[in-house]
């Protein structure tokens, strides 16, 4: 029975292939849980933790490939009471499950023995395969408990992925609300920068209504230092006029003369007065539009 499988089948059904192999199980399972409590937690190096992890399950849904199927007994055929339809309600019967009769009745088990004690002796080669049968007994056996640890740590590799899964959701909603906030802060700066190039926009645009203004004022103020020069000269010229007055007193026609000349410039003081007090009143009407657009 046992020379038909190949020496890998032989190894791999081995029970120290099946310790190796659940040990296997149970590290892999470790990792992927660890790879998941670093993505979660956000630790150093959770990506390639997670991506470790991934590739352990993967290899460990590999080597569930070279599994084989456990072998099905037909076991109503040792008992027939197993024969006996699941719901009736009443419990299988195993005490009489011992040796036929000849007349088809079933026995007891010390009748079993007796008709065992009065079968012939067994040969040398029914008696090899009777060992044979046993060996492939107890491997059946041991191949079960192998599948029940199997089992033990698939259902711990489940729940693992279970866990990856939920951490892998959590990671994604967080991300989500990552982005949304990183967009939110994108739009705020963006207002906040069109704030300031507007401020900016005023305060250049002021700026040159301003210095409009100072250029304005140096105009009017250079206009009335040279009206106070003129004034300056024309007293001068009211000087010259008092000191021919002066001679007058000797000088009849000299003094109608001064008169005349004492009137003329006269009339010239007053219309350079009336000017000068008219620039001033234009230069403060300037100046007032100049406030009044600047409010």
């Amino acid at each position: 029975m046992s020379g038909n499988k190949s020496k890998f089948d032989e190894w791999w059904a081995s029970p120290s292939t099946k310790r190796l192999v659940g040990a296997v199980y149970s590290l892999g399972a470790s990792v992927v849980i660890i790879g998941a409590m670093f993505k979660i937690l956000h630790l150093p190096g959770a990506s390639i933790t997670l991506g470790l992890g991934m590739v352990t399950e993967a290899f460990l849904f590999f080597i569930g490939v070279f599994d084989k199927p456990m072998p099905e007994y037909h076991w109503n055929n040792v008992f027939p009471q197993l024969m006996k339809e699941e719901g009736e309600g009443e419990p299988l019967d195993l005490s009489n499950a011992g040796i036929q009769t000849g007349k088809g009745g079933r026995s007891g088990n010390d009748q079993g023995l007796n008709n065992l004690s009065q079968a012939p002796a067994l040969t040398s080669l029914e008696m090899e395969n009777l060992k044979s049968g046993i060996r492939n007994l107890a491997q059946s056996a041991d191949q079960l408990t192998s599948l029940s640890s199997i089992a033990s740590s698939s259902s711990r590799l489940g729940q693992s992925m279970e866990a990856a899964s939920k951490a892998a959701e959590s990671y994604v909603a967080s991300q989500s609300n990552l982005t949304s906030s990183y967009a939110a802060i994108a739009d705020r700066m963006t207002a906040v920068a069109d704030g300031a190039a507007a401020y900016a926009r005023n305060i250049e645009s002021t700026n040159g209504v301003l210095s409009s203004i100072n250029s304005v004022y140096e105009l009017q103020l250079q206009n009335v230092k040279k009206q106070t020069e003129l004034f300056g000269q024309q007293g001068q010229q009211l000087a010259a006029a008092s000191a021919g007055l002066d001679k007058v007193s000797a000088e009849v026609a000299k003094l109608q003369e001064a008169t005349a000349l004492a009137a003329a410039e006269g009339a010239k003081y007053q219309a350079g007065v009336a000017q000068l007090q008219q620039q001033i009143a234009d230069l403060n009407k300037v100046y007032g539009n100049m406030l009044n657009a600047l409010n």
